[in-house]
């Protein structure tokens, strides 16, 4: 089960738990700053990855999984780990990617199946086949609002991981690149904060920005990039866009921080 169920509530706790990991890394990155080059200093936040991966594998997520990996290999690569260090991180998540993907076949089918998804398009081709004919319809202007064919009965998922065809199929590629773009000055301005947050000796804020940059930034590249074929098919949503309680209100509630934090920076020489 993916979900908790707390009355007319589902509760997704892999959304939670990419909450939970990127505050307590940044605080780690602070805290224990002349030790994270250190042997002990380097395992203990992965110690804390461990548990909380496996949690989530049990469900099973492997897609959060990966995303709450990448989210702790890379703040602890900007906090000064060694690239020695990366470097092992970086190996031994392509190693427990492969064995995931081995050991359950329908995992490889569908990683082969995103190099051609007309060749088997009655079976495993059959979302991503149509996740492109959704963008082939709506050209450059867009079917309108409202009028895409594809999500009636032919896309699966049309309202979550492959909410950015329906977009393109609706509103067409100027739309498409027109949400891409909105995306890319909600980073920068992410991006900037972090930044701005270190010049001003505030590493924790530092941290936690660029870590909700990555973040976001992480999802956006993932979802898309399995809606156009680029990458095998996963299920990520689209943030701020894709259906989904849990991962809105997390959403929301990083970008309200980073807006805190912005706020916070003002008072700040």
């Amino acid at each position: 089960m993916r979900w908790i169920r707390f009355g007319p509530i589902n509760i997704q706790p892999s959304e939670v738990a990419k909450f939970c990991m990127l505050i307590y890394i940044s605080g780690y990155c602070v805290r224990r700053l002349e030790e994270i080059s250190s042997t002990s200093g380097f395992l203990r936040p992965l110690f804390v990855l461990t548990l909380f991966a496996s949690l989530i594998l049990i469900q099973p997520d492997y897609g959060s999984t990966a995303i709450l990996c990448l989210i702790v290999m890379v703040l602890l690569f900007f906090a000064g780990i060694s690239f020695y260090q990366f470097l092992i991180l970086i190996t031994l998540f392509l190693i427990l990617g492969a064995i995931a993907i081995f050991l359950e076949p329908y995992r490889l089918i569908r990683l082969l199946s995103f190099i051609d998804p007309f060749e088997d398009i009655q079976d495993s081709g059959w979302q991503l086949a149509q996740s492109l004919i959704s963008l082939g319809q709506g050209g450059w202007f867009g079917l309108g609002l409202g009028n895409s064919i594809q999500k009636n009965l032919f896309l699966p998922e049309a309202h979550t991981d492959f909410i950015f065809a329906i977009l393109v199929e609706e509103l067409g590629i100027i739309g498409g690149v027109c949400l891409i773009l909105i995306y890319v000055f909600l980073l920068i301005s992410i991006f900037k904060v972090s930044f701005e947050s270190f010049n001003k000796i505030r590493p924790f804020q530092g941290y936690l920005c660029f870590g909700i940059g990555f973040l976001i930034s992480l999802q956006v590249i993932l979802n898309i990039g399995v809606n156009i074929g680029l990458l095998p098919t996963k299920g990520l949503t689209l943030p701020f866009i894709s259906y989904g309680g849990t991962s809105l209100l997390v959403m929301m509630s990083l970008i309200a921080i980073v807006v805190r934090i912005n706020n916070e920076n003002k008072f700040y020489k």
